[in-house]
């Protein structure tokens, strides 16, 4: 009797630990899921810089006429009849590599271990203190992976080390990077750290704050920490 009680008691716990570690899991893959297809996946992401404008032979003499079309009648040269020329053009050129861009496969890079820097530590820890959760989760060990995110999308995610190790014939339009997740005593409430990289100088640092609510995970807010 004494040992049947013992092997009950044994499956009940088994059951109830791995309960909860699944919930904790399907919460993140949620989680992930959500910002990802909101915040990323759900904009239109070309890929590269658009082609630049042309540049007048001088923007002080440019900007002494009122309108374009008053700098047209009076700047009469060759060199000034080359860019009005082109000016007029331009807006062309660009709907013509929009259209192009689109029809190019586009992914985007997953780099599954978020490094924050000392400064984002500062910044999250910063934004989080009203809220009840341990800022320790910031400095767990972490290695997410594209089954953790359920992509709903027009990109296809490829893991980093693809994108490093390989040469690929298709553009990427930007690495997106998460921290680990943070939740309340009572797993209703959770915080992640977030980037997006698309270029030397373009990308954004953000925190999300999320709340579950009969028992579906929404975005609360966003806060953006950083912008390039």
């Amino acid at each position: 009797m004494k040992q049947a009680v013992k092997i009950s008691y044994t499956l009940l716990i088994i059951f109830f630990t791995n309960g909860c570690s699944t919930n904790v899991v399907s919460d993140e893959v949620e989680i992930l899921s959500l910002i990802f297809n909101s915040q990323i996946g759900d904009y239109e992401h070309f890929g590269s810089s658009p082609p630049a404008p042309p540049l007048p032979p001088s923007f002080d003499e440019l900007e002494r006429y009122s309108s374009l079309d008053s700098a047209k009648l009076n700047l009469i040269s060759i060199e000034w009849q080359q860019y009005f020329k082109q000016e007029e053009e331009y807006d062309k050129i660009v709907e013509l590599w929009k259209i192009r861009m689109q029809n190019i496969e586009k992914k985007i890079v997953f780099f599954n271990k978020c490094r924050l820097s000392a400064q984002d530590k500062i910044w999250v820890i910063e934004e989080i203190k009203k809220y009840e959760i341990d800022s320790n989760f910031l400095n767990k060990p972490i290695n997410w992976k594209i089954s953790d995110i359920k992509n709903n999308s027009k990109y296809e995610l490829i893991e980093y080390k693809i994108f490093k190790d390989s040469k690929l014939d298709t553009v990427h339009v930007g690495i997106m990077k998460f921290s680990n997740i943070g939740f309340n005593n009572e797993k209703n409430l959770a915080i992640v750290y977030f980037d997006w990289l698309c270029g030397s100088l373009c990308g954004d640092g953000n925190l999300a704050i999320l709340e579950k609510k009969a028992n579906i995970w929404k975005i609360k807010e966003i806060v953006n920490l950083w912008i390039s």
